[in-house]
């Protein structure tokens, strides 16, 4: 039998159990973010969500803006935390919210492109 380099041997064992890590802003679906990388994923959908709350600020003039709640999608939020949607995704395709104002009785969605441009809204 050949003996091969430690360091090749280690690469093989991590990939037969699984084990190496993945980089989720090349490869969605590979695993967890890093740190780095959910910080930019929340600082992303908080400034993405801004646009959506400052539509609705426009829509309902005078409702407080704590009464304005805007939160990421569902099947979004789901993508986000199994790792088949990442940093990179959001990046290049915007990101989808739920938006309610209880006083009006409203609610809808938002989409919002990676530049900041509402593409949808919609609501009742």
């Amino acid at each position: 039998m050949q003996r091969l380099p430690i360091t090749l041997l280690a690469v093989m064992s991590l990939v037969g159990c699984g084990g190496m890590p993945a980089d989720t802003t090349q490869n969605p679906g590979g695993g967890s973010p890093s740190a780095d990388d959910q910080a930019k994923i929340d600082a992303t959908l908080g400034r993405l969500g801004k646009v959506c709350k400052d539509k609705l600020m426009t829509k309902y003039p005078g409702v407080p803006m704590s009464d304005l709640n805007v939160t990421v999608a569902a099947t979004l939020k789901e993508s986000l935390d199994s790792g088949d949607m990442g940093l990179k995704d959001l990046q290049q395709y915007g990101a989808s919210y739920n938006w309610e104002v209880p006083p009006k009785k409203a609610s809808g969605n938002c989409d919002v492109d990676a530049k900041g441009k509402i593409t949808q809204f919609t609501g009742k």
